[in-house]
């Protein structure tokens, strides 16, 4: 494996350090964000960390008015610069979620994270690391 690999080992998330076949790196703090997003408008959910990147472990949205909504998560402060997830489909007070231990995506290096809703407020809750 290379350097830089996150695994769960004795149910903890560490950053693999060496190259031998023990994780001998540091314990990951997850980072959680919860609050509404506004529509149309770049809604900052992680700032950027020179050299890291955010991996994203799980999120949640909920429509959170009487209409639909869409949902994208990018990288950078502008939207139309990396989206890094598909468009997210919400009915009307609609709640969707998804989680993967290792990640579902990430940022590019030394870039926020964003969330922008193109109609309607949404609720977002996120969690995540910083990882090389």
């Amino acid at each position: 494996m290379e350097q830089g690999i996150s695994v769960f080992q004795q149910g903890r998330l560490y950053r693999r350090k060496g190259t031998g076949s023990e994780y001998t790196g540091d314990y990951v703090t997850e980072q959680f964000y919860f609050g509404n997003a506004t529509a149309g408008a770049d809604n900052s959910i992680a700032g950027a960390v020179t050299g890291s990147k955010i991996r994203i472990l799980s999120y949640s949205l909920s429509c959170v008015s009487a209409g639909a909504a869409t949902v994208r998560f990018y990288s950078n402060p502008s939207a139309t610069v990396h989206p890094i997830s598909q468009t997210i489909t919400l009915a009307a007070n609609q709640f969707v979620s998804e989680s993967s231990a290792f990640g579902l995506f990430e940022t590019f290096t030394s870039e926020s994270l964003v969330v922008v809703p193109t109609t309607n407020i949404v609720g977002v809750r996120v969690t995540w690391i910083y990882t090389d």
